[in-house]
């Protein structure tokens, strides 16, 4: 829901002797700024011809001067500043992929929000900035700002480009009201939720890894796996490490270079997003650290949302939580048989352990 409010300004006493009475006759003009499910978006500058003439919060107003023949003319648009991945991340990049495989149909607004390179189509070149900005790569879209504002009233034909689609609305009336709403879109989210402040989630992407020691000096590769992966749309992530333990020597597995930013590895954080596409083993990649000091792996490796908040999405695109656990390598534990078996007063059990250390 939102309110409208409508500021008259006026002049106030001409009392300077070449002041003269201006009487002249204005369009009131009201509107209203909301997302295509209806919530208003707050924070938007209302631009006349150019200049900043009002803040709306949901609701605006303003004054036109009408001419000598009382007709209102004028170029109305909105503007809104923002961070390049509010509302943006990898669900965004499963819903255009789906949509270019055409497996689902996106609504008109969710074409413009997916138009990214700005060149009225939806293709893979929208989906590697998109997922650029999901990794914190880029501070703004090259070609289109953080919003953009449809009037409302925009009757489109089947296909969202076959006419074009205005960002602005063009006032040419002798009325004395006028009513101008935008429909806003923030770009890159396609699934609609900028500005929300909390979103649920509907269970737990689990990933796994093998607990082990590593040695100073020697090099130890690490396989990030999920039993659940092939239920997975997608998935991302901040992985951490401890840098002071360990180096990053090398990603490999079912990845490309452009589903990671390395650009924060030396402070041990590194970005993860991946559509996941034909799924053919649980392994989601494998990481080969050089440790620079004693230590298992799970002292230094840890997922978090310092750079890319951590979240999957299943098949039906809800959330999910990303949570990673450890599981200690049965091979480095071992209990033996007790010898002799049977015994009367006294037996040995062997055992192994990972490193030495106190055994109850």
């Amino acid at each position: 829901s939102f309110c409208e409010t409508v500021v008259q300004v006026q002049t106030g006493s001409c009392t300077d002797p070449d002041c003269v009475e201006d009487n002249a006759p204005t369009l009131s003009v009201t509107g209203a700024i909301s997302k295509e499910n209806g919530d208003q978006v707050n924070g938007v500058e209302i631009l006349l011809n150019g200049n900043v003439v009002n803040q709306a919060n949901g609701g605006f107003g303003m004054l036109i001067d009408k001419d000598q023949d009382g007709m209102a003319y004028g170029v109305v648009e909105a503007l809104k500043q923002d961070v390049v991945d509010n509302g943006v991340s990898t669900r965004d990049l499963i819903m255009i992929r789906r949509a270019i495989l055409q497996l689902d149909e996106l609504t008109h607004y969710q074409n413009i929000a997916a138009d990214i390179t700005n060149d009225e189509d939806v293709s893979t070149r929208d989906m590697i900035e998109i997922r650029r900005a999901v990794l914190k790569q880029i501070d703004a879209f090259s070609q289109v700002p953080s919003w953009r504002f449809v009037p409302a009233d925009h009757s489109f034909a089947a296909e969202t480009w076959t006419t074009p689609v205005p960002f602005v609305y063009e006032v040419e009336t002798s009325a004395d009201e006028m009513e101008i709403n935008f429909i806003a879109i923030k770009m890159g989210d396609v699934t609609g939720d900028a500005d929300v402040n909390s979103s649920r989630s509907f269970g737990t992407f689990d990933i796994e890894v093998a607990d082990a020691v590593m040695n100073r000096g020697e090099e130890v590769e690490v396989t990030m796996t999920s039993a659940q992966l092939s239920e997975i749309a997608g998935y991302q992530f901040t992985l951490g490490f401890d840098a002071s333990s360990v180096e990053l020597v090398d990603i490999t597995g079912d990845v490309k270079d452009y589903n990671f930013n390395l650009d924060r590895v030396s402070q041990g954080l590194i970005a993860v997003s991946k559509v996941t596409e034909e799924v053919t083993s649980e392994d989601l990649f494998t990481l080969t650290f050089r440790a620079l000091e004693n230590a298992s792996i799970s002292e230094v490796l840890s997922i978090n949302s310092e750079i890319t908040n951590a979240e999957a999405y299943d098949a039906g695109n809800s959330r999910l939580d990303v949570e990673l656990s450890f599981v200690e390598n049965a091979a480095d534990y071992a209990l033996y048989q007790n010898v002799p078996n049977p015994f009367t007063n006294r037996t040995t059990i062997g055992f192994n352990m990972a490193e030495a250390g106190q055994a109850t």
